[in-house]
């Protein structure tokens, strides 16, 4: 017999199980109301993975499509509309095999955040930054102007998703300018991607045109690291 205890009213009403539950009420039931049948599947399957302190789930996309049984196609187009929902604030990969960030927000979080929580690792500047710097064809830093830029893309209400595809977009066409000849100067300022946010601003990306863009981002990317290890 299981001695695992069982919280139970007078009633019968109580948990059978302490732990491994979540609360959910309307704000679950808001975004059953707002979510389609798979993408309502990986919101729920985050809330039960997130950090109660702070609504955060941090896993790869691999492990999703085996945990929901969905193809990356699938998984693509639930992310998205997680996203388009404004149902959470995703930190989206550069590949499957890395950790992709949820955050839940707070009109279908349940449970209050707390406030000394360190949040420099994943907030909207800091995932901006990581992805910038991590592209190959930038410069090697990312400075309080390049901090400032990014502030005002958050406070005009621009997506973080929206940022993300906008610098794997620019990074792709950087790259191909120098495989036809251009100059190998690197992007100096996260200004440059302006442009390409408000070409994008407004447009849904193609079903799996954001992981092809990652891919060959992060292909390029080793290939010019290679190149120049071996010029050095």
């Amino acid at each position: 017999m299981s001695t695992q205890a069982i919280h139970l009213g007078q009633n019968g009403s109580g948990l059978k199980e302490p732990t491994g539950w979540f609360a959910a009420g309307e704000r679950f039931r808001n975004a059953l109301l707002k979510l389609s049948d798979g993408a309502f599947k990986l919101f729920a399957w985050i809330c039960l993975e997130a950090d109660r302190k702070t609504g955060r789930c941090r896993t790869t996309q691999m492990q999703l499509t085996k945990v929901l049984r969905k193809s990356r196609r699938s998984l693509a187009k639930y992310i998205a509309e997680l996203q388009q929902q404004g149902i959470c604030n995703i930190h989206l990969s550069t590949n499957q095999h890395n950790r992709t960030i949820f955050e839940i927000r707070d009109e279908f979080w349940p449970y209050g955040r707390c406030q000394g929580e360190d949040r420099a690792e994943d907030d909207y500047v800091t995932a901006v930054r990581q992805i910038f710097l991590s592209l190959g064809c930038t410069r090697d830093r990312f400075d309080r102007a390049d901090e400032e830029t990014a502030l005002a893309f958050k406070q005009q209400g621009i997506p973080l998703q929206v940022v993300c595809d906008a610098l794997f977009i620019g990074a792709c066409r950087k790259y191909v300018s120098w495989l036809n000849g251009a100059p190998q100067q690197p992007i100096g300022r996260l200004k440059y991607f302006e442009s390409v946010i408000s070409e994008f601003r407004d447009r849904e990306l193609p079903v799996g045109y954001r992981e092809y863009m990652q891919a060959k981002v992060g292909k390029w990317a080793r290939q010019w690291a290679d190149s120049a290890k071996s010029l050095s």
